[in-house]
């Protein structure tokens, strides 16, 4: 069976193949909900709620789908596999590693989006994949020049997500992308960096970050000077966060996201191609 997934802000003249059997295609799609209150309960256990109802004024949410992602999924004939859903997801965890922006795939389903039109609303099992909210509201749109990258990424993703380590540290930089508050969305970039760079229970983190950030990017030199700095004032603000209860502006919060897609870019980058650096940074 195939399964497609609804990518939002990847926008395609053509298809685009990734590799045998995953393939990106355009279409349309729009995914929304409208979160009501019922002011009677159910007239028996298991029964709905009787009218009348009201819609939240700040409940509506809505993803437009501008293309989709298939992928051919030949262990399972019904539901997809969770092989099928991880290829799906690493596609979307690659294409925010570009864009540096919260893209999501709000659904997956049973059929092409594009031929849902004319199946009259039956026939099609569609699901809810990424509806999770973010503190960036703004919609993004990738750039030409960052589909060009999304074979390569995506490539070297297949490679690293197969070390634990790397695709430990990607999951945790998705609790980064749809964190609800800046606080959070900080506090996750850095542990997501930190599980990715640092050995356990390392002392000195914020100067063994700075550093390790650095070397990641292959950064020497002044600039390598600058990134420690910048690095080591990211860091500050997140312990601010995190312990302080202090809210950081959302322009550290996107910096960080910036330096972590960078690196998250390199790191599969090297470990696809058996350079990664023999032992993660630690200071003692």
């Amino acid at each position: 069976m195939r399964v497609f997934g609804g990518l939002e802000g990847v926008y395609l003249s053509t298809n685009l193949e990734l590799e045998p059997g995953v393939s990106i295609a355009p279409t349309f799609g729009h995914v929304f909900s409208t979160t009501m209150l019922a002011s009677l309960p159910p007239t028996a256990p298991g029964r709905h709620h009787p009218a009348p109802w009201y819609a939240c004024d700040n409940g509506h949410r809505g993803f437009d789908i501008s293309a989709e992602v298939c992928v051919i999924d030949p262990l399972s004939d019904s539901a997809p596999s969770p092989e099928a859903l991880e290829k799906i997801w690493q596609v979307a965890s690659a294409l925010r590693l570009i864009s540096q922006a919260p893209l999501r795939v709000p659904a997956i389903c049973s059929h092409s989006f594009s031929v849902l039109k004319s199946m009259g609303g039956h026939g099609a099992s569609v699901r809810v994949f990424e509806l999770t909210g973010s503190f960036r509201a703004e919609a993004t749109r990738l750039s030409d020049e960052g589909l060009q990258k999304l074979p390569a990424v995506f490539s070297n993703l297949q490679t690293a997500n197969t070390d634990p380590t790397f695709v430990r540290s990607l999951r945790y930089l998705d609790a980064g992308w749809f964190a609800e508050s800046e606080a959070g969305g900080l506090v996750a970039v850095w542990t997501a960096l930190e599980s990715l760079l640092l050995e356990p229970f390392t002392k000195g983190v914020a100067k063994a970050l700075s550093r390790g950030v650095a070397d990641a990017l292959g950064l020497e030199g002044s600039e390598a000077d600058r990134m420690r700095q910048k690095v080591g004032e990211l860091y500050n603000a997140r312990c601010d966060a995190a312990h302080g209860a202090i809210r950081p502006p959302s322009a550290l919060v996107v910096q960080s996201l910036s330096i972590a897609s960078e690196v998250f870019v390199a790191t599969a980058a090297a470990l696809a191609a058996a350079k990664l650096p023999t032992a993660p940074h630690s200071i003692n």
